[in-house]
């Protein structure tokens, strides 16, 4: 989920407490709720909830986060976001070996990456390999069987422009989201915010992503906006500093001239020799 899906969330846990079992819910219990269930979809949640309700014995009881949980529909392995073992590798290679690249990378990779370290600072590449493909499905098989959903972060690199690349990436794909894209971006920049806004738009364009484009493309035109301002002030600033000079240039000619001196002339003593 999103922070935008909160207000439904909040319906959704509310409605099955208090109506259901007459519980009443507090901002702080809403807030354990969602910071839990964060990592699913609100539309999964839903179904867990009615899942539970209609359990025969589950339903006796008012449901903890863990209780829905239980009751998520199980993701179909292709489904859940989780790439294979060798593309995992992959994306972890391009990480690794280089501190200019910047990458998502899910909670299995890192793990994964953790297992295989130090063969490959070693230089075992091939071993590095195995090891990591080990651990990895593993790690992987653990989580789906837990209906956990991938949690990718994003390993920052060096390299502005690939950052904005692969972070545009990772949004595409829906490892992260929007709002998370825009905060590790290397600051507003009108190239960036174009970027994220445009990989929101499209035929297939959610209600919510056409929304976040708009609200970006209309961040971009206020920092487009303020960009000619300062462009006008800077040029402004210019000719005054170039007026100001010719004043002070003429009133140097001046004086000089008021003392008998013509600029590119000797001074009046050698004038009289």
């Amino acid at each position: 989920m999103q922070q935008h899906d909160k207000p439904a969330f909040g319906l959704l846990v509310t409605g099955y407490l208090q109506e259901i079992y007459e519980k009443s819910v507090s901002p702080a219990l809403l807030t354990v709720w969602f910071e839990t269930l964060k990592g699913y979809e609100i539309g999964d949640i839903e179904a867990g909830f009615a899942r539970y309700v209609a359990h025969p014995e589950d339903c006796r009881f008012p449901p903890k986060p863990g209780d829905i949980i239980r009751h998520l529909p199980a993701p179909k392995p292709e489904d859940d976001g989780r790439p294979s073992a060798d593309e995992a590798w992959g994306l972890l290679l391009r990480v690794a070996r280089d501190e200019a690249e910047t990458g998502a990378l899910s909670e299995e990779i890192r793990e994964g990456w953790q297992a295989c370290g130090a063969i490959l600072d070693a230089g075992d590449e091939v071993g590095a390999r195995r090891c990591f493909i080990d651990a990895y499905n593993r790690r992987v098989q653990l989580a789906r069987e837990r209906h956990e959903p991938a949690r990718w972060t994003v390993t920052l690199g060096t390299d502005r422009q690939l950052r904005e690349e692969r972070i545009g990436e990772a949004v595409k794909l829906g490892r992260i989201g929007h709002d998370h894209a825009i905060s590790l971006l290397p600051g507003p920049s009108a190239t960036s915010i174009e970027q994220v806004a445009g990989l929101l738009e499209g035929p297939d364009a959610t209600p919510d992503q056409q929304r976040v484009s708009r609200q970006l493309r209309g961040l971009l035109e206020i920092i487009r906006a303020g960009g000619s301002d300062a462009e006008d002030r800077r040029r402004e600033e210019r000719e005054a500093r170039q007026a100001r000079e010719s004043a002070e240039r003429e009133k140097a000619l001046a004086a000089l001239e008021s003392r008998g001196i013509k600029p590119g002339s000797a001074g009046t003593d050698e004038a009289a020799a």
